[in-house]
């Protein structure tokens, strides 16, 4: 069955609560669920966290354009460059 997102039903009703459809209980095990495998089923790790400086440089832009399988870059634009 698809959602229909015209259907205001199908969105959160307000801030940080679930459809009112599912009820209270269902909503707790479907947030202890989200929590207990935030470290397993929802974790990333990146091979290394860069700047947005440090993206446009051309040995880490040869990294990142690999793709290698299991490599990933996290850019932190907050992050200052390494210059």
């Amino acid at each position: 069955m698809r959602p229909n997102w015209g259907n205001p039903t199908c969105l959160q009703d307000g801030p940080g609560r679930i459809n009112k459809k599912l009820g209270s209980a269902t909503e707790a095990r479907l947030r202890a669920r989200v929590a207990a495998e935030l470290k397993t089923t929802f974790a990333s790790h990146y091979t290394a966290e860069i700047s947005l400086a440090e993206a446009l440089r051309p040995e880490i832009i040869r990294a990142y354009c690999r793709r290698a399988t299991g490599e990933k870059f996290l850019i932190l634009p907050q992050q200052q460059g390494l210059g």
